[in-house]
């Protein structure tokens, strides 16, 4: 990582809103047409989540060293990806992670932030 360019961000600024601007100028999508969004968003998220199965699987089951930066790199892909379903939805990362965490708040009958000591209930974890 040592020759990439880095970004450095303000301080006072939002990641997650610059990540998010920043995705919406690289993939301006036309979001009154949902059929090509969900095509874009759709087909990138698979194919750049099948990039880091892809290194898992390799590392897994083909005696192949674990790629780490590749495999960040690849789930800045996904990151990328999911950031183009928010424009199509109207929605923020920050809306996805705020359902998820009340999802899992609910499934893992726990503080969201955490899942050390949390169980499922009815599942003997």
């Amino acid at each position: 990582m040592n020759d990439k360019i880095i970004c450095k961000l303000p301080n006072d600024d939002d990641i997650l809103t610059i990540y998010q601007k920043g995705a919406k100028t690289t993939a301006p999508l036309n979001t009154t047409n949902v059929v090509a969004c969900l095509n874009f968003c759709g087909l990138g998220l698979g194919a750049e989540t099948g990039e880091v199965l892809n290194e898992i699987k390799g590392y897994l089951h083909q005696d192949k060293e674990l790629n780490k930066e590749k495999v960040l790199q690849e789930l800045g892909d996904v990151l990328f990806y999911l950031t183009c379903f928010t424009q199509v939805f109207d929605s923020s990362l920050e809306d996805i992670m705020t359902l998820n965490m009340s999802k899992r708040k609910e499934r893992f009958k726990c503080h969201p932030s955490s899942l050390d000591g949390c169980y499922k209930e009815n599942s003997g974890v």
